[in-house]
């Protein structure tokens, strides 16, 4: 029968702020290291966070399920996000 197979992304969860500088270079060397891996790949960005392409931003699509998370870097006093892209 096998194992069932566990999409990449069931475990990952959205970040609405990073807690500092180091934490969110952390989760980018997560990320890079998942890429790497095959479980997600780097996509183009279709539609920028909020409307403003002043955000420095990449997308992320599980390597799964193919659903789209956005990766938003932090520019104070905004803590960055990473989220699920809604119709990506």
């Amino acid at each position: 029968m096998g194992n069932p197979v566990i999409c990449p992304c069931s475990e990952w969860e959205e970040i609405h702020g990073f807690g500092s500088p180091s934490e969110f270079n952390q989760f980018v060397g997560w990320i890079g290291d998942l890429v790497k891996e095959g479980k997600a790949s780097v996509v183009p960005v279709r539609k920028p966070y909020d409307g403003s392409k002043l955000f420095k931003e990449k997308w992320f699509r599980c390597g799964g399920c193919e659903k789209s998370w956005r990766l938003v870097e932090p520019d104070v006093p905004f803590r960055g996000v990473f989220e699920v892209v809604k119709g990506g």
